[in-house]
């Protein structure tokens, strides 16, 4: 570099008028051109997938990883605005449909919240809200987990998944029902009881049980009551019934025949016949029973 009175008059000991001095970055090119005779212009490259150089204010594709120490200033997005990557790989906003309240920290998907995760559709009776993998088919792995529902407001709430039980006394039963076994069986034995096997759901104690048995004939005026003689709250393997079936000769009338035999006979006005042993009779037929408990 050569200096006189006036500045620099020469970068590569060359002091004639016209000079060019070129410095290399990577593949751009950093330098001084002479446009006109006397005069030296710093010539830098715009930056570039390949050079590093300048940012331009227009358009301008640039390779490699920035790191910025400020968060950049974007004056054509609203406040409130969650970016994304929109057409043409740009960053975009819709707060129309996708919004961020700062001052409450909420956010909002299909308009602005009114509390802290708040979600339009845009379509009645539709949450806008799935979860892919767990369906009304899905199992439930938590015994602890109860239910959820909406109010008249829409907001998410805890509430009751089974009925409330009380006591004699009006007290809530806790803890409350959690499973309920709803089946049936067939049967037709002559035997005094029958064994009902319960399926191995983890209950721990059963509250209540409610059975209910019909005779599976197609004439004949029959009729089924069922009993339990065997159950106690925590045997929760099996429950054990004795089934009274009896035919009666005109319809109507309430009937208790726990303490009647077989060939036995009670007049209301209706006559009632008792047919088997202990009530039992060798006739087909289903008893549906009902099984609550935790």
């Amino acid at each position: 570099m050569i200096k006189d009175s006036l500045g620099i008059v020469s970068l590569n000991g060359d002091k004639s008028s016209a000079q060019t001095i070129s410095l290399k970055i990577k593949s751009g090119s950093l330098g001084f051109s002479t446009p006109s005779a006397g005069s030296q212009v710093l010539s830098i490259p715009l930056a570039s997938k390949t050079d590093t150089g300048l940012i331009s204010p227009n358009d301008q594709i640039i390779n490699g990883t920035k790191t910025l120490l400020r968060s950049p200033i974007i004056n054509t997005l609203s406040p409130g605005s969650v970016v994304f990557i929109g057409n043409n790989d740009s960053l975009a906003e819709n707060n129309n449909t996708f919004f961020w309240d700062k001052n409450y920290n909420r956010l909002g998907i299909g308009m602005h919240p009114d509390t802290t995760l708040e979600i339009n559709s845009g379509t009645i009776d539709k949450s806008g809200l799935r979860f892919k993998n767990l369906t009304n088919e899905s199992k439930v792995n938590d015994p602890s987990a109860l239910a959820i529902g909406v109010n008249k407001t829409g907001d998410v709430v805890r509430t009751n998944g089974a009925p409330v039980y009380y006591n004699s006394s009006g007290n809530i039963l806790n803890p409350q029902v959690q499973k309920i076994i709803v089946d049936s069986i067939l049967g037709s034995s002559v035997s005094d009881t029958m064994t009902i096997y319960l399926p191995s759901i983890g209950l721990t104690k059963i509250i209540d049980v409610q059975l209910n048995v019909k005779i599976q004939v197609a004439d004949g005026p029959y009729g089924a009551v069922a009993n339990i003689v065997d159950w106690s709250p925590y045997n929760t393997s099996y429950i054990k019934v004795r089934i009274n079936e009896f035919f009666y000769t005109t319809s109507g009338g309430l009937l208790n025949l726990g303490s009647l035999t077989k060939g036995g006979t009670i007049t209301l006005p209706q006559t009632y016949t008792i047919l088997g042993s202990n009530g039992f009779d060798p006739k087909p037929y289903t008893i549906y029973y009902r099984v609550e408990g935790y």
